[in-house]
């Protein structure tokens, strides 16, 4: 199994079904998928939920597809089990003195930003 998908699908879904019971159980029951917004870049693609004809692969493409996968997942939790308040959402964007070493073309881009905070 892919690891990204094993990761952000399969581990969402395994975590909610596995405590559903128990949230059922709450006076005000409610689930909130944290995805991402860089899910808006991909469509459900069905036919490859685990990015296995992705060539070359793209990580950031499959992040994105997870992300969508899980909030498509959401939805349909919320169709099944009406009775709790499903939810997904972006965590939010910190417009900090990391953000502007994200533009950096480098594929270590993240490494960078982090060297540059320690600096």
């Amino acid at each position: 199994m892919e690891k990204n998908f094993a990761t952000n699908t399969v581990g969402t879904h395994i975590l909610t079904r596995g405590l559903i019971r128990l949230i059922e159980k709450s006076s005000d029951p409610r689930v909130i998928t944290v995805s991402s917004g860089g899910m808006l870049t991909q469509k459900l693609n069905l036919g490859d939920l685990q990015s296995e004809k992705m060539s070359p692969f793209d990580g950031t493409m499959v992040y994105a597809q997870n992300k969508r996968q899980q909030v498509v997942m959401t939805r349909k939790y919320a169709q099944t089990h009406q009775n709790i308040f499903f939810a997904s959402m972006h965590p939010g964007i910190c417009y900090i003195r990391t953000v502007q070493y994200d533009q950096e073309p480098s594929k270590y881009r993240w490494y960078n930003c982090v060297l540059g905070c320690l600096r």
